[in-house]
């Protein structure tokens, strides 16, 4: 059996075109800088994964700073897993509420297996850039 592998890139915001590719905009490549601490925003996930089967359709796709309680938490079906390709899936505008300066962390829990890691993003405060 394959082992399931993801990658998660934090966006603004996913759009569809009419030919079905996928626009992902507001690409963070390695921080997000917030104008203060806490704040709400609208994040985007979209995630690639790899390794899943048939018998593997449902996960939760959850985010979290470190703390006891998830930010998000959302429950994923897959309709049809094709054979020997990626999956993607786009969740767009989930309300994150940055609460520390820790970073978070996207992992996906399937039954039965530990938490897969699918991506991390830095959060850098405004006042630690030197950017004001």
């Amino acid at each position: 059996m394959t082992p399931i592998r993801a990658e998660a890139i934090f966006c603004d915001d996913i759009r569809w075109e009419a030919n079905g590719k996928q626009i992902l905009i507001g690409v963070y490549p390695n921080d997000l800088v917030p104008a203060q601490i806490p704040i709400q925003i609208p994040i985007s996930l979209w995630i690639r994964i790899h390794g899943l089967d048939d018998t593997r359709k449902h996960f939760v796709a959850e985010v979290r700073d470190g703390g006891q309680e998830p930010l998000i938490a959302v429950n994923v079906e897959i309709d049809k897993v094709p054979d020997s390709e990626a999956v993607v899936i786009a969740l767009p505008q989930l309300p994150l509420e940055i609460r520390s300066p820790q970073p978070i962390v996207v992992s996906l829990l399937f039954e039965g297996l530990p938490p897969i890691e699918a991506g991390r993003l830095k959060i850098t405060p405004k006042w630690e850039t030197g950017k004001h």
